[in-house]
């Protein structure tokens, strides 16, 4: 998701990241080493064009998941579960 108007950075849209956006976030996603759990990674653009971060959340309680197609959010559901049972597995 991400918010086309800077004035109105709450009203989110659907973002398709290209092959480069991922790599980007995976950088910060592997430099974190979280074991499980979530990870978002908050970016803005330059005027250049060029990915910049602005946070990588770790903790984030809203996800705005609600705003995302059934797919999506079946994924990342599924995804966050299997993440729980990894984890719990190992406590």
């Amino acid at each position: 998701l991400y918010a086309p108007d800077p004035a109105r950075r709450w009203e989110l849209a659907p973002y398709r990241p290209s092959a480069a956006d991922l790599a980007f976030a995976r950088r910060f996603i592997e430099w974190n080493a979280l074991p499980y759990g979530i990870q978002r990674v908050d970016a803005c653009r330059t005027p250049e064009g060029d990915l910049l971060l602005v946070e990588l959340e770790d903790h984030n309680p809203y996800l705005s998941l609600g705003l995302l197609d059934e797919d999506t959010r079946t994924s990342f559901e599924r995804a966050l579960v299997a993440s729980l049972r990894r984890a719990t597995a190992h406590s």
